[in-house]
């Protein structure tokens, strides 16, 4: 039951805070009137993380953090405090990995119980009001852990020490071997790379693993570029076989656009019906590539068509994109996106049974009784075009119909991080379509960035929402921008956006530089926290220490920055046992380490004819390749002894010596 008089939470602006801001709970935001209080009363403080998006944070919501008998229990024993994840994923990585210690498990919610200092001593996930065979019930939780803090209070004092030293111990650990493999001579071998990924292929599905599934863009990525430049048709036909399967089933949304978080089954058919920024944006990302591999024109129109769903339903006035629409709609989840075949017969007509029978949709329905519109995978690959134009018009009806629907909730929250995926995979659709209206878009969407997060001309924000900018850039974000400005320069030639991807690098450096090589989460010198750690494996995204080793490397070559490129190459070298040992976590480095392998190459572009020159080989498949470009002269290191001239010139460089050039 909601209650009449709000909490703390009335004050902010995450959509998530907000949705508890009348739970009878006394929930505070993180920050130190909650600590204070804490310290104050001697009282543990009990963390709850989610986000907007999460179902199971809705179920929790309901059954117990809306139970006035529950809520009683809560304010008397404990100082309450909700995290949205997305706005402070500092704060969730330290204690999920507090809870994965404990448990062995982890997930959202994620509730956890703190000392006064904020040390956790114990947490978990979802609970039950009441027990059951699965779960404990919450309410016997809190009154155990509230009876355990006061009755063996020096107990759960030392175990709190001792979880704490035991994250300090092993991310120590981490870090001193990325430092010992700096100095080893170890060669990659990306066969064996290759077999670790494939040994969890699903060779009938595509995709890896089982249920609950995940695309895993980033593995998808390796074995495509691995493929592709290996000439290894076993690893590019699995990746080209997990797209098609993934764009064919209900994962994405055929009527509207948009890819879901994960499948709930193995044939990608039930998705977990939330939508995130950064799963579409990752998905135009891979198909971009995808696309410019093979051609097929059925990648391009997925592309356009969840491009042209997050401008829809994700973009803000501000011009940048929210962070996701809910899995729920009227209670139900997926309510929004399913259909009774019946009402597609009324809105379709005579077509609604050829459309029925290419779409999977029975009278039984194939989720709850409803249907989840799906494709067969040989479709998609074929792409026959007659087939799927039918089905466009087809689909445009339903949508039509479906927008009088009551939507899911949106999570209007504007991450920087996520901006950013976004805006590279929009400069990548408009260089392998050879598109100047995706072109324009991420200029015009990197201008609305630069304007809601900046703080007197300098980004300084993560987040905006409802008006107000809010909290301190991650490490994460600086790297996912510093790609997207570089990125943007690849496809216009603007200089200045090299200048801003330089200026950021340096402001990294500064503040998040770790002695082994790589960097740490969140600023050393803003912002002090338990535990400083470093994250290099990747999650839902790619590892920012990846995208950044990267951008040093690219950043080193094109303005002559020795220190970087040897920066860039330590990292890589840091990260050769984890990548050989879990190519699937690691898929972002094996990437690098592939590109390494092929060498520096280098093209430059000079004279009038530079943009005719730079939209043609961008639309090829060279993700290895640095590509520059200018129409007049450029005083950038890489354009040393390039001629500028009345013709234009193609300079195609290898370790930093350059063929004769090309004249177009």
């Amino acid at each position: 039951m909601k209650n009449s008089t709000p909490n703390l939470l009335v004050h902010e602006t995450s959509p998530y805070l907000l949705q508890h801001a009348y739970n009878p709970v006394h929930w505070y935001p993180w920050g130190e009137e909650a600590f204070k209080k804490a310290e104050a009363e001697q009282k543990p403080i009990l963390l709850s993380i989610g986000y907007s998006a999460c179902h199971w944070c809705h179920v929790m919501e309901k059954e117990s953090f809306e139970d006035v008998e529950v809520a009683a229990i809560m304010n008397e024993h404990y100082v309450c405090i909700k995290v949205d994840r997305e706005e402070k994923p500092e704060v969730d990585r330290l204690y999920m990995d507090a809870v994965q210690t404990i448990t062995g498990t982890g997930g959202w919610p994620l509730n956890v119980f703190l000392t006064p200092e904020k040390k956790p001593f114990y947490g978990g996930t979802y609970y039950p009001k009441m027990g059951n065979q699965r779960y404990p019930g919450w309410l016997d939780v809190l009154l155990y852990f509230s009876d355990a803090w006061k009755q063996k209070k020096e107990m759960v004092l030392t175990q709190s020490n001792q979880l704490i030293a035991a994250l300090k111990e092993k991310e120590e650990a981490l870090r001193k071997e990325r430092k010992i493999e700096q100095n080893e001579e170890v060669e990659i071998n990306f066969e064996a790379i290759r077999d670790k990924v494939l040994q969890r292929a699903d060779a009938v599905n595509g995709g890896f693993g089982s249920a609950p599934k995940f695309p895993q863009f980033n593995s998808i990525a390796f074995l495509y570029t691995y493929g592709f430049f290996a000439k290894d048709n076993t690893a590019l036909n699995h990746a080209i076989k997990s797209v098609d399967a993934l764009i064919a089933g209900g994962i994405y949304d055929h009527v509207g656009g948009g890819v879901s978080r994960y499948s709930t089954d193995d044939a990608w058919l039930v998705p977990h019906f939330e939508k995130m920024l950064y799963d579409n944006a990752l998905l135009i990302d891979v198909l971009s590539d995808m696309y410019a591999i093979t051609k097929n024109e059925t990648y391009k129109n997925v592309i356009l068509k969840t491009i042209a769903f997050c401008d829809e339903e994700l973009k803000s006035e501000e011009g940048v994109y929210c962070a996701a629409l809910d899995a729920d709609s009227e209670g139900e989840e997926g309510k929004y996106y399913v259909w009774d075949k019946k009402e597609i017969e009324e809105i379709l007509g005579e077509e609604s049974a050829w459309f029925c029978a290419k779409t999977g949709v029975t009278t039984m329905g194939n989720f709850e009784g409803k249907n989840i519109i799906s494709l067969s995978t040989d479709m998609m690959a074929l792409g026959n075009e007659k087939t799927l134009e039918r089905l466009a018009t087809s689909f445009e009806k339903l949508k039509t119909v479906r927008a009088s629907r009551i939507k899911p909730g949106l999570d209007d929250k504007q991450l920087l991080g996520w901006n950013a995926l976004m805006n590279r995979a929009i400069t990548k659709a408009a260089s392998v379509l050879a598109s100047d209206v995706l072109r324009e878009q991420a200029v015009a969407h990197m201008s609305a960035m630069e304007k809601i997060y900046s703080e007197n001309k300098t980004i300084t924000y993560r987040s905006y929402c409802k008006g107000k900018p809010n909290g301190t850039l991650l490490f994460e974000d600086m790297a996912y921008l510093t790609k997207a400005y570089m990125g943007l320069q690849e496809v216009t030639g603007d200089q200045d956006y090299i200048t801003k991807a330089a200026l950021l690098t340096e402001t990294v450096e500064k503040q998040c530089s770790e002695e082994g090589g790589t960097y740490f989460h969140y600023s050393q010198v803003e912002e002090k926290q338990l535990l400083a750690f470093t994250v290099c494996h990747d999650s839902e995204t790619p590892a920012g220490n990846s995208i950044m080793c990267d951008m040093l490397f690219r950043l080193g070559v094109i303005l002559d920055k020795k220190e970087w490129k040897n920066r860039s190459e330590n990292m890589l070298k840091g990260m050769k046992k984890s990548t050989m040992t879990h190519p699937l976590s690691y898929a972002s480095w094996s990437l690098l380490h592939f590109y390494k392998k092929n060498g520096e190459k280098e093209i430059v572009i000079t004279g009038n004819k530079a943009m005719a020159v730079l939209t043609k080989e961008l639309t090829q498949f060279q993700p290895h390749m640095i590509i520059q470009s200018s129409k007049k002269a450029c005083t950038m290191p890489l354009f040393y002894g390039k001629k500028f001239d009345e013709n234009t010139w193609i300079y195609r460089c290898f370790e930093g010596f350059c063929e004769e050039p090309e004249l177009f």
